[in-house]
């Protein structure tokens, strides 16, 4: 074989009843059994394997050879691991047990014992996900079928629930003939006008969509949920009128089609509340009852459903009200926006520091290297964990460890705006009327740093975060963007970007995140791949890989040059636990909790560790690419502390490697709005000064 590997998906769990069992994995030179790459991963104990990553550091194989992969458990593991192997291909080796070779190439599950009699295997016949939800979603189906006295349980079940609000159908009913004055023929046929007919279905099935768009209106266009909501109104159209050519009646159709409207939008809000602790199959299928018992009883239910649509239509209509009203109010602000190249918004970044133009700087123009660990909090808020050998490590490598650093601000984009801009926010704000969404955008792309250091000979190379405050930098003079086809640079203005199509409208980001949420994701959601060339999401493991391998090889650019790095981790979600293991979902909702690893107070620290060995491995890295005499500053610094469970969020990670001949000039109390003052003074020879410590 050749090519890169580091990455293998198992299945795997520890025997339920039992403990955490730790299980090594090595990859092996099949020939001459020398070991390539070696990690680990702690397996919780489950009913049945679940799938988990092996994530080796990467490796180029070189043409002609080849690997065995070796999973062994530890000899102390006080349980067995149960594995599961599916969908071998033609081609490959077969698994092999102790050295004899399985009874084919179907797919087998085998256990290690505790006892230590060696791997015993047994034909398993795993189905693949897709024929395991159709036998699940048919012996719903059954299950239905053949309990047909559910439907009389149901039945009961809402006869009790219209008692209990009968008195707020009455209110309702009230509501509706507001205006309508009493005894007149309007009052009498007000139970037949527009409120009393069954339009809730189409609002339902906007309602979530809508609800999408505005909680994600930084990070998706309007138009990309252009064509999930037709398609979703166009298919409850189509339900309604199939259903009215079978029943008597429009109410019955459009209680089912609200029925599964809710049903399917509400699936993948379910699950992720569980958080898989109920197998994708077992919930499909409790779904598809409900969702069939459910639309049997709205279909039966001719007497009463008129009476309630009156109030379905209110509750819609106030559920859409809220998503509407925040899109409009996004749209308002946004035609009153002024461009950010307006000259009366954008002036020199650096003006408010040097008002008659940069002073003479001294020669020294060492590499800049300034990462940003999103919400890293301060050793002394992370509970219980003991972080002090990592910082012990960093001050082992020269660096300055700020024992009491603070932050200034408690949000992101406020916090990197003031860094970057070497002051606070309110002293920056500009004499033009604009939108403050705007004007942030503006001070942290076109930041006072940036301005300096180009102005003084260095290259800019920025490093996209995905998240959309510092994902673009128009003044840099490189652009690194990583998506899943790897990392790419560009010297263009502006780097790739996104930009919605046809196809994307069909199978982009936001009909992708859509359908996470909903029914659809276990049957068709891995059909869904990102366009290719589409950049990973700022939550993606994958762009974290991918961001510390960068700055671990020499960055191939015209010295002296800036990197800006902003990594947002270990803010959730936490894909990474304390090995490196990558959760299985991958989303912007997924990830391990707090109980994936007792041996660590919570996922969080889990993936802080993690993200430690990330950091120390870069900085030796970054150390190893230049001469002893010609070392780069390195600033690391969070923008934040932690928000949850880490009492205050002042209190921040700073650490710092500057070239300070035996005597650093940072303060073990350094305020961030501070950092970039300090070294552009220790460096330049300028004469910035401190600000006062303010917090916000």
């Amino acid at each position: 074989m050749h090519g890169r590997v580091g990455h293998f998906r198992i299945w795997a769990s520890a025997v339920p009843g039992g403990s955490v069992a730790t299980l090594n994995a090595s990859l092996v030179d099949a020939v001459t059994n020398a070991l390539v790459r070696q990690t680990r991963i702690d397996l919780t104990p489950e009913f049945r394997p679940v799938p988990r990553s092996l994530v080796f550091p990467g490796y180029s194989v070189p043409t002609g050879q080849k690997l065995r992969l070796q999973l062994q458990v530890d000899t102390d593991a006080a349980s067995h691991v149960i594995y599961g192997l599916a969908d071998p291909r033609p081609g490959l080796a077969n698994a092999t047990f102790g050295g004899d070779s399985d009874a084919g190439g179907r797919p087998i599950a085998f256990a290690h014992l505790q006892s230590g009699s060696g791997l015993r295997a047994a034909i398993a016949g795993e189905q693949s996900q897709l024929v395991r939800l159709v036998l699940a979603a048919g012996l719903g189906l059954l299950a239905v079928l053949a309990h047909p006295r559910m439907a009389a349980v149901l039945g009961k079940a809402g006869r009790f629930g219209r008692r209990l609000t009968r008195r707020p159908m009455a209110w309702t009913g009230k509501l509706v003939q507001l205006g309508v004055a009493p005894n007149t023929p309007a009052a009498a046929s007000a139970g037949r006008g527009f409120l009393s007919a069954p339009w809730y279905p189409w609002v339902i099935a906007a309602v979530p969509i809508l609800h999408f768009l505005a909680s994600n209106r930084q990070q998706f266009a309007v138009i990309e949920a252009m064509v999930p909501l037709m398609i979703a109104l166009v298919v409850v159209t189509t339900s309604v009128v199939c259903l009215r050519l079978l029943l008597s009646d429009w109410h019955r159709p459009a209680a089912v089609a609200a029925v599964a409207t809710v049903i399917i939008f509400g699936y993948g809000h379910v699950r992720n509340a569980l958080d898989m602790r109920v197998d994708e199959s077992v919930l499909f299928a409790l779904a598809v009852v409900l969702l069939v018992a459910s639309v049997g009883v709205a279909a039966r239910a001719a007497n009463n459903l008129p009476r309630w649509a009156q109030f379905f239509n209110l509750v819609a209509a106030v559920l859409v009200l809220f998503p509407t009203a925040s899109l409009v109010g996004g749209a308002v602000a946004s035609r009153d926006r002024l461009p950010l190249t307006d000259g009366a918004v954008r002036v020199d970044p650096a003006a408010h520091l040097f008002p008659t133009g940069l002073p003479i700087a001294s020669e020294q123009r060492p590499d800049i290297y300034y990462i940003v660990l999103d919400e890293y909090g301060r050793h002394d808020t992370l509970g219980s964990y003991d972080n002090s050998s990592f910082l012990h490590e960093l001050e082992r490598r020269g660096f300055f460890v700020a024992s009491k650093a603070t932050g200034n601000y408690v949000e992101t984009a406020y916090a990197i705006a003031s860094i970057l801009n070497l002051d606070y926010i309110d002293n920056l704000k500009p004499e033009a009327s604009v939108n403050e969404v705007d004007w942030l955008e503006m001070i942290i792309q076109y930041h006072a740093v940036g301005s300096i250091l180009k102005q003084l000979g260095y290259t800019y190379v920025h490093l996209e975060s995905g998240y959309e405050w510092t994902d673009e930098a128009p003044p840099a003079d490189v652009l690194v963007t990583f998506t899943p086809e790897g990392v790419r640079t560009s010297t263009r203005d502006v780097g790739f970007r996104y930009e919605v199509s046809v196809a994307s409208l069909l199978t982009g980001p936001f009909v992708r995140e859509l359908v996470h949420t909903t029914a659809l994701e276990p049957i068709v959601g891995h059909h869904l791949a990102p366009p290719p060339g589409l950049p990973y999401g700022w939550y993606h493991p994958g762009r974290t890989l991918q961001t510390f391998e960068f700055l671990t090889n020499p960055i191939d650019v015209e010295r002296p040059k800036f990197v800006f790095a902003h990594i947002v981790k270990p803010h959730d979600p936490f894909h990474f636990d304390q090995h490196g293991n990558i959760s299985s979902d991958t989303s912007a909702f997924g990830g391990f909790d707090d109980a994936h690893d007792p041996s660590v107070p919570s996922a969080y620290i889990g993936q802080m560790i993690y993200i430690n060995n990330q950091i120390i491995k870069m900085v030796d890295d970054i150390l190893d690419n230049y001469d002893s005499n010609d070392l780069p500053v390195i600033m690391i610094s969070s923008d934040h502390g932690r928000k949850v469970g880490g009492g205050d969020v002042f209190k921040v990670l700073a650490a710092y490697h500057l070239p300070d001949n035996g005597e650093s000039p940072m303060d073990e109390a350094i305020i961030l709005v501070n950092q970039f003052r300090i070294v552009f003074d220790h460096l330049f020879g300028f004469n910035l000064g401190l600000l006062e410590d303010r917090k916000f």
